[in-house]
């Protein structure tokens, strides 16, 4: 059986403040990826997560979460991208 790995991709708000940061943050089996575009080949769906922000209080986070069995990081001209299969 082929491993799926669950994904979870949320908004970088980080983004808003400089548009330099990476818009998307990308979760990995829990290991954040920060890329520019992403692109899902794979059924998705909305979760919720209570995660410990900073000041060690939970907030809500909101995901568009799939279940890949590829994931490809591309970048090209300085654009980095995740293609999620």
């Amino acid at each position: 059986m082929t491993k799926k790995f669950d994904v979870k991709i949320r908004f970088n708000t980080h983004f808003l403040k400089d548009r330099t940061t990476p818009k998307w943050r990308v979760l990995v089996e829990s290991v954040e990826y920060q890329v520019d575009d992403v692109e899902i080949h794979s059924k998705s769906y909305t979760t919720t997560d209570f995660v410990k922000g900073d000041d060690g209080e939970f907030i809500e986070k909101w995901h568009i979460t799939t279940k890949a069995k590829n994931i490809n990081l591309v970048t090209t001209k300085g654009v980095t991208k995740i293609i999620l299969k």
